[in-house]
């Protein structure tokens, strides 16, 4: 469970929780993001997505906001996910409802490769650091293609 708060409000929590034994870890963001702090940005995110066109994705596509495929309204959605919790258990458990059964990560670091191993022992994730962990994951699924 994350949340999201100012310096206080997250000392405070942290406070309370320790006398509960609960273990809490602060996480070094640059901002609170996806939580009403982002309202401000959420509604200057809307106005310059206004001078785009977006279409319907031709593959699947799950929006954070919502767990669920991107909808009709993609604008409304993608403004919508700055300032409003992620839903990713409820995502991933949705892509491997609909068949998902291969994720990869790419970038630095497993974090998110970590979490989908805790949701799901059935499916194959991979991480992809470098190109070294590129060609291992390309071969690992080209094998199961």
């Amino acid at each position: 469970t994350v949340i999201a708060g100012t310096k206080e409000g997250v000392a405070g929590f942290k406070e309370k929780a320790a006398a509960l034994s609960c273990k809490v870890v602060v996480l070094p963001v640059g901002a609170v993001f996806h939580s009403p702090f982002m309202n401000e940005a959420a509604v200057h995110f809307g106005r310059e997505l206004e001078a785009f066109s977006v279409e319907q994705p031709n593959m699947d596509i799950y929006a954070n906001r919502t767990a669920q495929k991107y909808p009709v309204d993609i604008k409304q959605t993608m403004k919508d996910q700055i300032n409003h919790p992620v839903k990713w258990n409820e995502t991933i458990l949705n892509m491997i409802a609909d068949g998902a059964d291969t994720f990869i990560e790419c970038g630095a670091g497993k974090t998110l490769s970590g979490l989908i191993k805790k949701i799901s022992k059935d499916v194959r994730v991979f991480a992809v650091q470098d190109n070294a962990s590129l060609m291992e994951t390309v071969e690992a699924v080209k094998q199961n293609a």
